[in-house]
């Protein structure tokens, strides 16, 4: 994983000039997460495996994306093998936090939400980190779920995307994903990704390895 990310009791943060990350394990409660900094202020949305994309707020909104401009506003994600996404768009100074699980990876959230934060915005230029989620060597499907995660690639080889299984087909949303931000056309300087298995870690939450008792793991972005 790249250097830039720092573990902590409660996950992994990385920290720049402008912004900082979190993505929270096990551990990362949101009493624990408001305790660890209570200098920002928390913001949530109520995630549906969507592309709606909106504003942050203090009211409960439907939405797998929220974004904002004001400072010290972390912007939270709960993710149980999904993967966060945090973006950060330099010249605006818009941050958003994004919630891509495969219905979110087939749906385009993360390529919709550059193409939002960068309306009106002269020059813009993106960093993003994508937290712990589910691996390809994890993340098995059936013909008809990589069908609907091939046709919102973008890749010109869709091959190196799958790896075919006696029982169905191993898919790499981190390549699709990655696939769609190139897509965009935007100028993305960085792309940092945390390769750690949601499934296989036990540090972290998983839904496909504890099913109904799974917990969520929680993650944010906020401007500094």
């Amino acid at each position: 994983m790249p250097t830039h990310f720092q573990e902590c009791d409660l996950g992994y943060t990385f920290k720049t000039d402008d912004v900082f990350a979190f993505f929270g394990n096990i551990r990362a409660t949101l009493p624990e997460i408001e305790k660890e900094f209570p200098q920002f202020n928390f913001s949530k949305v109520k995630q549906t495996h969507s592309d709606i994309i909106l504003k942050a707020s203090a009211e409960l909104h439907e939405a797998d994306a929220h974004w904002t401009v004001d400072k010290k506003k972390g912007l939270l994600i709960s993710t149980a093998d999904c993967t966060p996404v945090m973006i950060h768009e330099k010249t605006s100074g818009k941050i958003a936090s994004v919630h891509a699980g495969w219905r979110g990876v087939e749906n385009q959230i993360v390529l919709k939400s550059l193409i939002s934060l960068a309306e009106s915005v002269d020059h813009p230029s993106f960093e993003i980190w994508m937290g712990p989620h589910i691996l390809q060597k994890s993340f098995e499907v059936q013909a008809d779920v990589l069908d609907l995660l091939l046709k919102s690639s973008y890749a010109t080889d869709k091959n190196s995307q799958f790896v075919k299984t006696n029982s169905g087909f191993m898919v790499d949303l981190k390549n699709i994903l990655e696939s769609q931000i190139f897509h965009s056309n935007l100028p993305v300087t960085a792309i940092h990704a945390l390769d750690v298995d949601t499934k296989t870690d036990l540090r972290f939450h998983s839904f496909r390895r504890d099913k109904a008792n799974s917990g969520r793991n929680l993650s944010f972005i906020t401007s500094l």
